[in-house]
């Protein structure tokens, strides 16, 4: 003992120094002289530790008595607690002396209890030491975070070994270290935040004892910050900071975060500050479970929508809870590496716009950051701007480019920089022409479901709704999202899981598709703008998602179940836009509502009418590599309806006892007729244009459709009751019709006339007996017109107008003669042949309707320049009848937006021949006149001042027909049959006719004079007459 005692006096101190005096050199570069030096500190360390083994508690506290002063007792301690952390270093031993390290740290560990007395005793409260506490703290923490220490890693049978000779020596240093921070008293104060983040890293072991003595240190911590600053902002801070390095290098687990939640509430309860103690240990808590997921979802190979999903969620967290600028940044870049990886070009651009629009145009400089150089504030927001502008690009979204590019050139304009002003110009240009030259996919959306608790913490029970790739369909992603949740099993149906489902040990996918809502109507409903450019309005800046749910209410109608089929549906809101920052964004809002099923076919059929006004317009301009899709709409539209698609809406809603049953569904009603008669014209219209443009290997499939159109025709033959829906004006919200969807004509006395719109034929639902060889004949004929491919196209332009009506329940013509029991002063006489007849053979018949005159339609007419139509005043028809409206009307301005019965008798006419079964859509001139007017002028004397003959005007005024469906032009207006009664709805639909510039005139002494000469018209065709 005596022998331990003299050399501990004399040579423990100069063990220390030269130790510390060799570990401090640099080692020596020859690998023989490495060696020597190896060998020579571990003689050393080996002389010290063997030493410090033989020493007992009396050579301890001879040894602490021996010091005279606080000053060399603090130099010693200080000098033996930085060998300490010499010996614990890796490299001090080799790899694979296991046995070396435990005699090391247990010869460590049991100094340090000893010493720690000292510590205590003689540098606490009068005489506190900052530096000889802080490096205790700091020797205890590297103790506990050795490597050969952490026993989980060992196998059963070492790790049983070790503790049998050792224990486990973390927790004992760990309730050391509790211990001694517990009597610091208010100097605890000196080591906050300071030692947040050591401390935290001991308590992210998966060691339970070692946790449950170190977590409630941070109550602690927080209780003095509290009483110092009132507040425990530099906790949350440093803990935040730390915790995010800490789990990015695979600390902590689930079983920490419930520990670190649970001990922290439970010493909180009684304090003063429990309310903002609640709300930080609950950030806490859940920046947690994101950094936990974020880190198993890139322990992954490749990037897949999870590792983004996760990442948003993270990122999100950083900026709305926690406000923290830098891991906001830093999460940004993260997420645009990985959305670059995965080609996501469009995502990427957005994402770097978020930091974009964190930096200012201004010269301050900003320090080297990530990947960025120093540089000024308005260097790194150019570079931005040009790297997003690329990704935009990349990812065809060239609409968000441009405007980027706008912003860019407008600095370059502030700053007199030309040459790079034109260069963003050009750059601004090319993209407006790959939008109209390129051609871009509409992506699929897809609503997913994650539910259960097995899912990670930013999936689970949540909904999102997801922007597929280029060509990806319902069943691609289903296979994709089960590749990524192998073990997810996918529910086969739509509902809404219950409680069981939300709290199951297992997960659970629901996926469908949905349809997107876009935001700028405005720009979809415009007419003249192309599909291309729609095409983008259509699919981007989304926040609005639905799903439809078809389900029966009450009895199911076997014969018709579309007298019950009543549509369930919801509505998705989203917390951002698609496409975004990510691929997929959660459901921020669901609403659910029921649509009748007469809400139901209207729908259907608008949507279905669209369809074919797109397609019928791409093929017209060519925009189609191919005439397939239009076949199989056609096709497919034709076929349903005659084997009972559009007939089941009649019989469902069209019959009196559903009308008298829901006097309210009037106008809808009135709308669901209206639609179907649009569809068969836009059907009439797009096999005339598909006769144009079909191969020949598919002439047997047109032949097929042309003869189903005519039955579909003739199945629109509808109940007369228009006593039962009253009509309603016409309103025109976009100013520009396409249609006119006129109002029912008033109803007169019965000894009055009665004036009705006159039709084009492409609205006559009536049966027409002609073949389907017939059709195709005038079909070609028309879309020669309409493309502007046909060498005779002046043909068309020659057909005799002539009254005629037609209703759906009659399979006859009108004849020209009308007669009535009206007096013999409204009886008007028509000579004019009725080339407008659905049957050329036949004449008109008499149609007399409780004693009221039923006369030809005259549709209302925009004006056109130089047309004498503007000086002709209108006469009433109440002269020659007993009628209330007494006196002459005023003068008639056409307007397309103008169909007031009263004016009827002063609208223009549509010329055309129906002997084939579709109408030409050419016109005859402004200021040619119905039968009814003819006989209005030839009464009253004011039609012979003028002068007019029919048979000229007509020849003089060959007006081209439309070239698309779309133009935005002046439209002739198609009205509707009149026995149908169909009051004015709220949107005009598509399709309409487009009137070509009108022919110069001028009136001289009342008689018309050509401003130029007329060509010689063609003979009409044998199929025309």
């Amino acid at each position: 003992m005596k022998e331990i005692d003299v050399i501990v006096n004399s040579l423990l101190d100069i063990l220390l120094r030269t130790i510390l005096e060799i570990t401090s050199r640099p080692q020596p570069s020859s690998s023989s002289m490495r060696l020597h030096f190896q060998d020579v500190t571990g003689e050393f360390v080996a002389s010290l530790l063997s030493l410090l083994r033989q020493m007992t508690d009396r050579h301890y506290q001879q040894l602490l008595e021996s010091f005279n002063t606080k000053d060399e007792l603090r130099d010693f301690l200080l000098q033996i607690f930085t060998v300490f952390r010499i010996l614990i270093r890796p490299e001090m031993f080799p790899k694979d002396w296991t046995v070396m390290r435990f005699v090391a740290n247990n010869v460590i560990i049991t100094t340090v209890l000893y010493l720690s007395d000292a510590l205590r005793k003689n540098f606490l409260n009068e005489g506190f030491d900052y530096k000889i506490w802080d490096s205790y703290f700091y020797l205890a923490v590297i103790f506990i975070n050795q490597s050969c220490l952490q026993l989980e890693l060992f196998t059963p049978s070492k790790m049983k070994k070790v503790l049998e000779k050792y224990g486990d020596m973390r927790v004992t240093m760990g309730c050391e270290i509790f211990s001694m921070w517990q009597n610091l008293g208010e100097h605890k104060l000196h080591f906050i935040p300071a030692l947040i983040g050591p401390f935290l890293e001991v308590t992210l072991i998966p060691q339970p004892d070692l946790r449950n003595v170190m977590i409630p240190i941070f109550h602690d911590m927080m209780d003095w910050e509290q009483r110092r600053s009132g507040n425990f902002k530099q906790v949350e801070a440093k803990l935040i900071d730390k915790l995010d390095s800490l789990m990015s290098e695979g600390r902590g687990d689930e079983t920490y975060r419930e520990l670190f939640n649970s001990i922290l509430l439970k010493k909180i309860e009684r304090e003063t500050w429990r309310e903002s103690g609640v709300s930080l240990i609950a950030t806490v808590t859940r920046l947690m479970e994101r950094l936990l997921d974020y880190r198993d979802c890139m322990k992954m190979g490749e990037v897949d929508g999870k590792k983004i999903g996760c990442t948003v969620s993270l990122l999100n967290f950083y900026k709305t809870e926690l406000n923290k600028e830098e891991m906001y940044i830093r999460y940004i870049h993260k997420l645009y590496d990985l959305h670059m990886k995965a080609q996501n070009f469009t995502e990427a651009a957005y994402t770097l716009l978020l930091y974009d629009e964190l930096l200012e145009w201004s010269d301050r400089p900003l320090r080297e950051f990530l990947s960025y150089p120093m540089q000024t504030e308005w260097q790194r927001k150019e570079y931005l701007h040009m790297t997003i502008i690329q990704n935009f690009d990349r990812g065809k979204c060239w609409e968000n480019g441009i405007i980027l590019c706008r912003k860019l050139a407008e600095q370059y304009e502030n700053y007199y920089d030309y040459r790079n002003l034109s260069k963003m110009r050009m750059m601004e240009a090319s993209l407006y022409d790959k939008i109209m030259d390129q051609q871009r996919l509409e992506p699929e959306f897809f609503r997913v479901g994650f539910y259960g608790k097995k899912f990670p913490f930013f999936l689970r029970n949540k909904e999102f709704v997801c922007r597929g790739h280029d060509y990806e369909r319902l069943e691609a992603f289903q296979q994709r999202m089960l590749t990524e949740f192998p073990h997810a099993i996918a529910m086969q149906h739509a509902n809404q899981p219950d409680e069981t489902i939300f709290q199951a040990e297992a997960q659970y996918l629901q996926i469908y598709a949905v349809t997107p809502i876009p935001e700028s109507q405005e720009v979809l409903q415009r007419e003249g703008i192309p599909d291309n450019i729609k095409s983008f309005y259509k699919v981007n800046h989304i926040w609005r998602f639905r799903y439809d749910r078809p389900f029966h209410k009450g009895t199911k109608d076997k014969e018709n179940e579309f007298k019950s089929l009543w549509v369930e549906r919801t509505a998705l809101t989203l917390v951002q836009s698609l496409p975004g920052i990510s691929r997929w964004f959660e459901v921020e809002k669901r609403e659910v509502v029921e649509m009748s099923p007469l809400e139901n076919a209207i729908e259907v059929l608008e949507n279905k009418n669209l369809q074919l006004r797109t397609l019928i317009s791409q093929c017209q301009t060519r925009q189609m590599q191919n005439i397939n899709p239009l076949t199989m709409c056609l096709n497919g539209v034709i076929d349903a309806a005659v084997n009972g698609g559009v007939s089941r809406y009649q019989e469902a809603f069209f019959v009196k006892e559903y009308i008298f049953n829901h006097p309210e569904d009037g106008d809808k009603i009135s709308r669901l007729r209206e639609l179907m008669l649009e569809q068969a014209q836009i059907l009439e219209f797009g096999l005339a244009v598909h006769e144009k443009f079909v191969p020949q290997d598919m002439r047997p499939l047109h032949k097929k459709m042309v003869d189903q159109f005519f039955v579909l025709k003739s199945s629109l033959g509808i109940q007369d009751f228009s006593a039962c829906v009253p009509p309603s004006p016409v309103n025109f919200p976009n100013g520009s019709p396409r249609i006119p969807r006129n109002s029912a004509p008033a109803i007169m006395g019965p000894d009055a006339a009665r004036v009705i719109p006159r039709r084009s034929p492409l609205s006559y639902p009536a049966v027409n007996r002609y073949s389907s060889s017939s059709l195709s004949s005038q079909a070609s004929a028309e879309v020669s017109n309409l493309t502007g491919q046909s060498e005779s196209s002046d043909e068309v332009f020659h057909m005799q107008p002539s009254p005629s009506t037609s209703s759906l329940s009659s399979t006859h013509s009108a004849s020209p003669n009308v007669t009535s029991s009206a007096p013999s002063s409204a009886r008007a006489v028509n000579t004019t042949p009725s080339s407008w007849s659905l049957d050329s053979g036949k004449e008109a018949k008499n149609m007399s309707e409780g004693g009221r005159l039923i006369t030809p339609p005259v549709p209302p007419r925009p004006t056109q320049a130089a047309s004498p139509a503007r000086n002709i005043t209108a006469v009433s028809p109440s002269i020659m009848g007993r009628s209330p409206m007494k006196g002459s009307m005023q003068s008639f301005t056409p307007s397309p937006v103008d169909c007031h019965p009263s004016m009827m008798s002063n609208s223009p006419v549509l010329s055309g021949s129906c002997s084939s079964g579709i109408s030409s859509l050419s016109r005859c001139s402004i200021s040619e006149m119905s039968g009814f007017e003819s006989q209005i002028f030839e009464q009253t004397g004011s039609c012979s001042s003028y002068g007019i003959s029919e048979e000229p005007s007509r020849k003089e005024n060959k007006t081209p027909p439309p070239y698309s469906v779309y133009e935005r032009t002046l439209r002739r207006p198609v009205p509707v049959p009149q026995c149908l009664s169909i009051p004015a709805p709220i949107d005009p639909p598509a399709l309409p006719p487009k009137p070509g510039p009108a022919r110069p005139t001028s009136l001289e002494n009342g008689k018309r004079t050509d401003a130029l000469p007329r060509p010689r018209p063609f003979p009409r065709k044998v199929s025309q007459l």
